[in-house]
Order: C-alpha cells, then sequence, then structure tokens
C-alpha cells in the first residue's frame, strides 16, 4: 500500500522539522515536502499533490485560511489538516468553512497527530476536545434560536399560509435521530430523507425511542452554520412548512462532516409532538 503523502505547512522551523522527523518513522507515512508560510504551501500542493496538507493558522506572505481555501480550489481531492496553538472561535470555524477536515491544537501527542492524519485521509474528521466542544455548541444554537425566530414571523411557505407559531421544545431522542441520519449521510456520501437501510424519518425517530404523534424532518447539505440551514429550508416549501408546523410541539438536530463527500457537511432536523 502506498503511504499518506504529506506537506507540512508551518513557519516555526523547529517545529516543522520536529514534526517532518517523527512523521518520518511511520511506514505508511511519507512527508513529501515543507513549506515555511501560506503562499510557498500553496505552490507545493499544487506541485507536489500531497494525500494531506498539514497547516498552521498564523503564517507570513498568506494565512492558513486563505492558503486552505487556494489548497482545495486548486486540489480538491487533497485533504487539509489545522495544527494550531490558537482555539479562538474565529480561526476554528473560518478554517472549517475554508474545508478543513479537522483542527487540532499543538498540545497533541504525536501518535494523535500520526492517527488524525490516517483518520482524514480516510475521510473521517477530527477535532481536538476542546475544539468539538465549540463546534458541537455551535450546533446547539438550534435549541432555540434560528428556527424559533422563523417560527414567530407569520409566512407562505410555497402556496400555504401559516400563522405565527410557539418555540419547540429540545428532545434528546428526536436529536439522536438526526445525528444517526447525518453520520449515515456524511459517511456514505449521499443526500435523503430515506435512509441507507430504508427507513424513513418516522421509523427513525420510533427506533430513537420517540412515540410521536406527528414527525417530520429537515435536511441540508453544505452549510457551515445552523443559521444557513434554517435559511435554506424556510426557502424549501416542504421545510418550511415543517418549520412552521404548530403541531410540532419538539424538535432535535445533528451535523455530521466529512471532507470527502460532495457536500462536506450534512445537516438533520427531526421535529414531533408526542401521543
Amino acid at each position: 500500500m502506498n503511504p499518506i503523502r504529506i506537506l507540512l505547512v508551518e513557519d516555526h522551523t523547529l517545529v516543522r522539522e520536529t514534526i517532518a522527523d517523527f512523521l518520518g518513522r511511520e511506514p505508511d507515512l511519507a512527508v513529501v515536502g515543507q513549506a515555511g508560510d501560506g503562499e510557498e504551501g500553496v505552490r507545493l500542493a499544487k506541485k507536489l499533490k500531497p494525500d494531506v496538507v498539514i497547516i498552521d493558522v498564523s503564517m507570513p506572505k498568506l494565512n492558513g485560511i486563505e492558503a486552505t481555501k487556494k489548497i482545495k480550489e486548486s486540489r480538491p481531492r487533497t485533504t487539509v489538516l489545522a495544527l494550531s496553538a490558537y482555539d479562538y472561535d474565529q480561526y476554528i470555524f473560518a478554517l472549517l468553512d475554508a474545508g478543513c477536515a479537522g483542527y487540532l491544537l499543538k498540545d497533541v501527542s504525536g501518535q494523535e497527530l500520526v492517527g488524525a492524519i490516517r483518520a482524514v485521509n480516510r475521510g473521517d474528521s477530527v477535532l481536538h476536545p476542546s475544539v468539538a466542544r465549540k463546534v458541537v455548541q455551535r450546533c446547539r444554537t438550534l435549541r432555540g434560536k434560528p428556527q424559533d425566530r422563523a417560527r414567530a414571523t407569520p409566512r407562505y411557505c410555497g402556496n400555504r399560509a401559516f400563522n405565527a407559531a410557539r418555540p419547540v421544545r429540545w428532545n434528546d431522542s428526536l436529536a439522536e435521530a438526526s445525528r444517526l441520519h447525518s453520520e449515515d449521510m456524511a459517511r456514505y456520501n449521499y443526500f435523503s430523507h430515506n435512509g441507507r437501510d430504508g427507513s424513513d424519518p418516522a421509523q427513525r425517530v420510533e427506533r430513537a425511542g420517540y412515540r410521536y404523534r406527528a414527525t417530520g424532518e429537515n435536511i441540508a447539505a453544505g452549510q457551515m452554520k445552523p443559521e444557513d440551514a434554517v435559511a435554506g429550508w424556510i426557502k424549501s416549501p416542504q421545510h418550511c412548512a415543517n418549520l412552521m408546523n404548530p403541531a410540532y410541539t419538539e424538535m432535535g438536530a445533528a451535523f455530521s462532516v466529512n471532507a470527502r463527500s460532495d457536500m462536506g457537511v450534512y445537516w438533520t432536523q427531526a421535529f414531533g409532538s408526542r401521543r
């Protein structure tokens, strides 16, 4: 099996060379190039065609965010893994939006970095625990903000008129059904209300332990922010109708990321009212 070809983009020479030396000891990894700034990183990515680029955020000439965008534009099949000293929200979400498959902090061990490289190369996403908490928190903003703001405004969904509706409560079983469907779509690169096993939304929420009187599901793909997912649902008559349906009193939502999939990120939002 061919080794995973790695390009290191890091402006601190000692850090870069230390990482290269450590990774070089792994038989399934090969460091094929090193760059000391973002511009050089973009140039070498085009020339060397690496499988994985490990990139810092703060660098001279071109920062990691802009470099990632350019690398993904020229080499969409190359996976980018951010390795940074900073866990600032603006860096994390800008890099994930730019196309990074993972975000690690520089306090990880060498073996954790090796495991992350292997994971992103096979299409998984890897987040440092403190970064993962921030990403989960972003998803949880769906607990009572974008969709409830939408429900508070009377609107037409296609040809159907809806009055303002009350906020929905978060339900963990609906969130679990959403998580499983989002993960399945991301892992197996499809986008549908029908699961690969033939399940429909109602069957999935029942499987998760939710006994419903009424239920519905919204899905979205490609959006990195919950506000953007909700904005897209409002434009779709059936998804909009689910958002505005006064019969629904509870909801759960989740997303999953796979950098090697067509859309990158997949959202599911399950609505329901209990029996």
